[in-house]
């Protein structure tokens, strides 16, 4: 599911996309809410994959940020803009968007070998130090999470080496139980919810005709971005106002649950937090009875 998850997620960019607005919401103190699973989301991907030139440090960084992640550049977007038209394909950068990419490398290493049947190897001491070292060495230049390490002495002995392994896997669980798919489904909604609400606004700054079609939904967000410092953050305020609305229950930790339930880690839960994740189990059993929600 960790796979499926991430490439279904990056194709429709439900999840990196309105990181960019969640960043927004919270730097304006636009929306009182927190959106947990983003967080998480953020934290397990790191911030250098939502943003590809950093993050931004002023209004008029948001929508231009955004288009970066996209694969559209600045100007166009802030020509078509003036225009009131949407992008069309040809404003895409050949780079193209920029999708979150799986920080888990020991999984990744582990089923190329063995469930892809590609590069086999044998298991010995010096072929599992090799995938500890490449792991370590993309880490750090991914800025990757700390990974608890085992000097090289240790490594010579077979018991020090299955040591670093355990450890290296156990530092990418919370990436392979996160909820992706679960995510996907509720950032969705919330999208579906501000466009119903922000929809008049965008009609009146670009003109009647505009229209977004459900797979847009994502994209809406870089309308919704102020562009410039003197720009108006109505629309932000409503996209605001919508995540508050919509932030009760199980809503906003829908990917965190799945984390929870999977990773293999003994929480310990408030009664609060319990109660929260039976109410969204309870539901996620109540769908799968009618069939509906597909999203």
């Amino acid at each position: 599911m960790h796979e499926v998850g991430l490439k279904v997620t990056n194709a429709w960019g439900s999840l990196i996309l309105p990181g960019h607005l969640y960043y927004a919401l919270q730097r304006e103190k636009c929306a009182k809410s927190v959106w947990m699973d983003m967080s998480q989301l953020i934290l397990l991907f790191g911030r250098e994959q939502f943003f590809v030139s950093g993050t931004p440090d002023k209004v008029s960084d948001y929508a231009k940020l955004f288009m970066l992640q996209v694969g559209v550049s600045a100007a166009t977007f802030a020509k078509e803009r003036r225009r009131g038209a949407k992008m069309a394909v040809e404003d895409f950068s050949r780079a193209g968007a920029r999708f979150l990419t799986t920080r888990a490398s020991i999984h990744k290493s582990l089923q190329d070998w063995y469930h892809r049947n590609a590069n086999r190897m044998n298991w010995t001491v010096e072929s599992i130090n090799e995938i500890l070292l490449r792991a370590e060495s993309k880490g750090k230049n991914q800025g990757k999470r700390t990974i608890t390490s085992v000097d090289q002495e240790s490594r010579i002995s077979p018991v020090g080496v299955l040591t670093s392994l355990v450890m290296a896997m156990q530092s990418e669980v919370h990436e392979l139980a996160f909820g992706y798919l679960a995510m996907h489904q509720m950032s969705w909604r919330i999208l579906r919810a501000m466009r119903t609400e922000c929809e008049p606004y965008l009609k009146e700054t670009y003109g009647p005709n505009f229209t977004l079609k459900e797979w847009e939904l994502p994209f809406m967000i870089g309308y919704i971005l102020p562009s410039d410092d003197d720009e108006s953050m109505d629309m932000l305020r409503i996209a605001g106002k919508v995540l508050d609305k919509m932030n009760r229950g199980y809503t906003t930790i829908l990917g965190m649950c799945w984390m929870w339930r999977f990773s293999g880690v003994n929480y310990e839960f408030s009664e609060e937090q319990d109660q929260v994740f039976q109410a969204y189990i309870d539901a996620q059993e109540s769908l799968g009875d009618d069939g509906s929600d597909t999203e």
